[in-house]
């Protein structure tokens, strides 16, 4: 594995972490972690694709003055494009919503892979009353305490538990230490449109949900999705990457490969 920096238009330099040989594949992980969250998959993948695990603007060795959800998709477009040739996006969760915005601006991304991007089709997704106060938390240095109350605006109350171990991409420090990057995402992700025909698409989109998260925004958007279908995954959340790697890892390959 080797590091790349990206230049995104703001002039920021975003980081990409490239390993294996084959098809480009470009990789945006979700809001509370680092391009490590993929370690688990990677091995699999890089058997099949040139991987590109991009870490995402505000953290880690992407730093940024800036955090907007329009630089993100410049962000990401900057890294696809840096490629040449036709990628395959994978975006999980918050990285979801950059790749779709990507997906409308560049023509090259050739298949497209959503894991449970948190858009307010259904119902909004987070609470605006409990984002100020995290955000409140925030200002006072509480970064902790932060952490809590925006876990509880999204609707997780106990999810993930504390921890004193800092050697996992989810465990409690790492979330604490992306507080600053995830409260302008959360702001971001309360303007969100409803409108499930603000995320059409033209690539072939493959949308994976996990059994035991709420589907009903997944299959909305599936609705508005010319090319697309839906695929499940047994028995998982929303951190099948970090739970279920085999699982995962062959679903990705399965439909890039067919």
């Amino acid at each position: 594995m080797h590091t790349i920096k990206v230049q995104s238009p703001d002039g920021t330099s975003i980081a990409v972490d490239v390993s294996g040989a084959g098809p480009a594949l470009v990789l945006l992980h979700g809001s509370l972690v680092l391009a490590d969250y993929w370690d688990a998959v990677l091995p699999a993948l890089a058997e099949h694709f040139t991987v590109y695990a991009v870490e995402r603007r505000g953290r880690g060795r992407s730093p940024a003055a800036s955090h907007t959800l329009e630089r993100e998709r410049e962000d990401a477009t900057a890294v696809i494009e840096s490629i040449g040739a036709p990628v395959h996006l994978l975006g999980h969760s918050w990285g979801a919503v950059v790749a779709l915005l990507a997906a409308q601006v560049t023509t090259n991304i050739a298949r497209l892979i959503l894991y449970e991007p948190p858009l307010p089709l259904v119902a909004p997704v987070v609470s605006g009353e409990r984002l100020a106060e995290a955000h409140l938390l925030g200002e006072r240095g509480d970064w902790v305490g932060s952490l809590r109350v925006a876990l509880r605006s999204v609707g997780i109350e106990d999810g993930y538990p504390e921890s004193d171990v800092d050697d996992s991409p989810i465990s409690w420090p790492a979330m604490v230490r992306s507080m600053p990057s995830w409260l302008p995402e959360l702001d971001e992700c309360v303007a969100l449109s409803p409108d499930p025909n603000s995320w059409v698409v033209a690539q072939e989109t493959l949308v994976l949900v996990g059994t035991e998260h709420p589907q009903r925004t997944m299959q909305k958007l599936l609705c508005v999705q010319r090319n697309a279908r839906i695929w499940s995954l047994p028995g998982q959340g929303h951190e099948a990457p970090i739970t279920a790697p085999s699982l995962f890892a062959s679903e990705v390959i399965r439909f890039l490969a067919t």
